[in-house]
């Protein structure tokens, strides 16, 4: 990367995603519902599986779109993230719901965000073909298990609480 470095990419990821989750935070209006545990049955298929979908989105849209989609995709994101965690934190309850799973969900969504931006910015400047697939693979596959492992939780540990 010529003009903006590999680390730079990350912290910029990280940095919307901070930023538009603190915008959701700060504009939401607050609507406490007490969760009903006898109406969470969550599937474990369905929960990953909407997740891969997300995800395959997010890392092929990318270089369709010239990174649009993952950016947009990133920003609704972090803005129902935020409103979540703001109307959660007025039930301990409701928010370990969401913090149980979302702490290591929200993470492999900016994961799949910085690797779909950048394998996108390689592709469309890259005149070498110097894109180290290898590396954007592993990154690719820790992210699939990060995902797994919150589709597994959200399944099964978080109705038990």
């Amino acid at each position: 990367m010529t003009w903006i470095n590999k680390s730079t990419l990350l912290w910029i990821v990280i940095l919307v995603f901070l930023l538009f989750s603190l915008l959701g935070f700060i504009t939401a209006d607050v609507i406490v519902i007490q969760a009903d545990k006898s109406k969470l049955q969550p599937v474990f298929g369905e929960i990953y599986f909407q997740n891969l979908k997300v995800a395959l989105i997010i890392l092929f849209g990318g270089i369709i779109t010239a990174g649009i989609i993952p950016l947009v995709i990133l920003i609704q994101n972090s803005i129902m993230f935020g409103v979540g965690i703001k109307n959660a934190s007025y039930s301990f309850e409701n928010l370990q719901y969401i913090l149980t799973h979302g702490v290591l969900e929200m993470p492999m969504f900016v994961l799949f965000t910085f690797i779909s931006l950048r394998l996108t910015y390689e592709i469309y400047t890259s005149r070498k073909n110097d894109i180290s697939i290898r590396k954007l693979t592993i990154l690719s596959i820790i992210a699939f298990i990060g995902l797994t492992l919150a589709a597994l939780i959200e399944t099964f540990i978080t109705p038990q609480l």
